[in-house]
């Protein structure tokens, strides 16, 4: 499922659990939808610390030739 079509559904399904008038929402949608976010969760999460990573040794690179050592 494409991460926008798991938003859709997982905002649907938050407002049918809060009471809106409307038709539940498919439960095998559901957890699809709750699979693609937690995937897309944890691809961003792997983005973020190769990110972190490289900002750390670009800094540790700044450093050196601050320090002359280049």
């Amino acid at each position: 499922m494409k991460i926008s079509e798991a938003i859709r559904v997982l905002r649907l399904s938050n407002q049918w659990r809060r009471g809106a008038e409307i038709e539940m929402p498919d439960p095998k949608l559901f957890g699809e939808a709750i699979d693609s976010a937690i995937l897309e969760l944890k691809q961003n999460k792997m983005v973020i610390y190769s990110l972190k990573n490289q900002i750390h040794s670009l800094q540790a690179q700044l450093s050196d030739i601050k320090d002359g050592g280049y």
